[in-house]
């Protein structure tokens, strides 16, 4: 009777494969960043207020990094500049990673989470190193705040 045995090349490879498919997402990940552009509101689900989101009609897919920089940001810290306005629409609920990252002085990116909506972030390795990044890619941004 003849066994049957992988071969060392034979388990690299398997190995090698399986490495590559968990990986799988992140060659696929975008940058989706908020321009505000859209002209008719501040949603998260209308693809006009988005640059490279690959879900529908061009919002964040659930393997984009978003960005809020500054393009787009409000001009007073009370207003709201994006609303993340449900995921029964376009927008499905659910991104690689968020960062918010505008260092103007004296705008703001303010996100509303409408009432009943839970935003998911699924990877804890965005282009800033975790799922979620509020504040400046350099910490030596002048006047930079945070407010939760």
């Amino acid at each position: 009777m003849k066994k049957n045995v992988l071969s060392r090349f034979q388990i690299c490879a398997l190995l090698g494969l399986l490495a590559g498919l968990i990986e799988l997402p992140t060659a696929f990940a975008a940058v989706a960043v908020w321009s505000g552009a859209s002209g008719t509101d501040t949603n998260w689900s209308t693809g006009g207020n988005w640059i490279g989101g690959t879900g529908t009609a061009g919002v964040p897919g659930s393997t984009d990094d978003v960005i809020f920089g500054n393009t787009g940001a409000a001009t007073s810290i009370t207003s709201i500049s994006n609303v993340l306005d449900g995921t029964g629409g376009n927008f499905a609920g659910t991104l690689f990673s968020l960062a918010y990252t505008n260092a103007v002085t004296g705008t703001y990116q303010n996100t509303l989470i409408a009432p009943g909506t839970t935003l998911n972030l699924t990877n804890n390795t965005g282009p800033f190193g975790t799922a979620l990044f509020v504040g400046t890619p350099t910490a030596a941004a002048a006047n930079a705040s945070i407010v939760a």
